[in-house]
């Protein structure tokens, strides 16, 4: 190759490799700072903010971080956005407030990160309160964009509350009863110490609860106030006060208490200050300052299922408030009947059972009293005592159980037109005899033994 082409052939390769030096360059710097496509055009950078600066103190610093935090939300590059919603998450239930500030500014994706870190701290026990009122706030402002995602993260907080609030008492040994097909607790039985019942307030549905022991006093009723749906409370020898009995009528749709053990009469005063109350079972002794003071309640229902009558019960009984009294009586005497003669009270339902001193001279007693149920159960009655029985008007339901009464005897009840049911077992009563009686009984519903119609003689 003569000396003018060698020239000319590297001059080729000069330009050549230059073109190709630029377009490398090109690429390079393409792959380094990709241009920006229209959705990305105005997105809000990252302002770096040195929070490692000598002269910032310790508050500062996490201030400055936060900022920082806030503002990588809106990052475009996800990694970068998820560790800010994780410092943000770290900083704990003290930035809740901030947070819900910072929900109601900027598009609906920074709404959304935010209520998202609300749901994440409130998932911690000490913050769980908090958040979910921020959410709840949230999910009913008409004018917020993102009230849908907080309501949904609301709902997801609660179902978390209430797994765990279930959780921690079952570790406790108390008893707790779920509907399976909603997930909700119904009722919470052995509840032991105070601070228990500060996993009550997550169960929205809870109709029955049962306390027990002195380790529950005065403190768990503030608790128990926010459980909206609670009707039911058993108290079992508890360490509550009458000032916390009292106190019972913050309880919002509290109408039903059930008492074994200590609870005195002034435990059963205090309860005049509970206006919602309507039925109150007493499975404790009564004497007559229990009774005294149960008489003046004005609620609708008393039960005493250890009631001793007293030769003061009659004139107790007259200043009964109470319209319905349920009584369960054992090992009573004739004469321990005595003050129901011409008593007035509205409704009464007896239960009687292991009474054989008991005879038919005692039933004169019941002669016109108003009651609506009566129970017989291994007492000294016979057939003659179908007499008194068979003057009580009012009588619904009428169960005897091992008496010597017969078909025969069943005539003198022939005129309770309002008796439903009744239930003679043990005694000499036979199905055609039932028979007899529901002919001239039309109300008459349930009855054993059965009716048998005695067939026709061929």
């Amino acid at each position: 190759m003569n000396p003018r082409s060698m020239s000319f052939f590297r001059g080729i390769t000069a330009i050549t490799l230059i073109g190709l030096f630029h377009q490398a360059s090109a690429m390079a710097q393409t792959e380094t700072t990709p241009p920006k496509s229209d959705s990305e055009v105005g997105a809000i950078e990252v302002v770096e903010i040195d929070a490692t600066t000598p002269q910032a103190s310790g508050s500062e610093k996490r201030n400055l971080a936060i900022e920082q935090a806030f503002a990588n939300l809106r990052h475009k590059k996800f990694g970068v956005r998820q560790a800010a919603v994780q410092h943000l998450a770290n900083a704990g239930h003290t930035l809740l407030p901030e947070l819900e500030t910072r929900a109601l500014t900027g598009d609906v994706d920074f709404q959304n990160q935010c209520i998202c870190i609300i749901s994440t701290v409130g998932r911690k026990m000490h913050a769980m309160d908090q958040a979910a009122a921020a959410l709840e706030r949230l999910s009913i402002d008409p004018s917020f964009n993102s009230a849908g995602k907080a309501s949904e993260e609301l709902n997801l907080l609660k179902r978390h509350q209430v797994s765990r609030a279930v959780s921690l008492l079952k570790e406790a040994g108390v008893s707790v009863q779920m509907n399976n097909s909603t997930g909700q607790v119904y009722s919470v039985r052995n509840l032991t110490k105070d601070e228990q019942c500060e996993h009550l307030k997550h169960f929205s549905s809870l109709n029955y609860l049962t306390l027990q022991g002195n380790g529950v006093t005065d403190a768990c009723i503030e608790p128990l106030s926010k459980v909206p749906n609670l009707r039911q409370l058993s108290l079992i020898t508890t360490g509550i006060s009458p000032a916390g009995v009292k106190n019972l009528k913050l309880i919002p749709n509290f109408t039903a208490l059930s008492v074994m053990g200590t609870f005195s009469a002034a435990h059963i005063r205090a309860l005049t200050q509970v206006p919602q109350l309507s039925v109150v079972q007493l499975y404790t002794r009564v004497g007559d300052e229990e009774l005294i003071a149960a008489a003046a309640l004005p609620v609708s229902q008393l039960v005493f299922t250890s009631f001793k009558p007293s030769p003061n019960t009659a004139e107790i009984m007259r200043n009964l408030k109470a319209m319905r009294l349920q009584l369960s009586l054992s090992g009573i005497k004739n004469d321990d009947l005595k003050w129901l003669s011409g008593n007035k009270i509205p409704s009464l339902h007896i239960n009687i059972n292991a009474s054989k001193e008991l005879t038919d001279e005692g039933m004169r007693f019941l002669e016109n009293a108003n009651i609506s149920t009566l129970s017989l159960y291994n007492t000294g009655i016979t057939a003659k005592a179908m007499e008194q029985l068979g003057t009580i008007e009012n009588l619904q339901t009428l169960s005897i159980t091992n008496s010597p009464i017969d078909n025969e005897s069943l005539k003198h009840l022939s005129n309770l037109q309002q008796l439903v049911s009744l239930r003679l077992q043990g005694t000499k009563v036979t199905g055609e005899g039932m028979a007899t009686l529901k002919e001239k009984l039309k109300n008459l519903r349930s009855m054993s033994p059965a009716a048998i119609p005695k067939k026709p003689a061929k």
